[in-house]
């Protein structure tokens, strides 16, 4: 899907709830409004809202967080084929060098006691 059909696709399911849902009953939230909107539309007193209180408004979802979130899955992305690949080869160079000439050598050992 492109940008420009998810953009139309989440307009038309804004535009199906309002038809569906009672005004009275949906809140249509912008995060940029704050506080007072939403606790206006919950009927808070004014001691239970935290606008009143002198609180902001979460802002963790902002663009520099996701960008930064971004960032850090693009670099975990990159390396895990790398890392994977390297320690995949480290197991099988344990095996090959240590394992396998101490199962031979167990073996030889159990031998020469028969």
């Amino acid at each position: 899907m492109d940008r420009q059909s998810a953009v139309n696709a989440y307009n038309e399911w804004i535009e199906q709830v309002k038809l569906k849902i009672p005004s009275n009953q949906l809140l249509i939230h912008n995060a940029k409004d704050g506080w007072l909107p939403l606790c206006t539309f919950l009927e808070l007193p004014d001691d239970q809202c935290p606008h009143h209180r002198g609180e902001s408004y979460p802002h963790v979802n902002d663009t520099i967080e996701i960008n930064r979130k971004i960032s850090i899955a693009r670099i975990v992305t990159r390396w895990f084929d790398f890392v994977l690949g390297l320690l995949l080869g480290l197991v099988i160079a344990i095996i090959f060098t240590h394992i396998i000439p101490l199962k031979k050598q167990l073996r030889r050992s159990v031998d020469k006691e028969e």
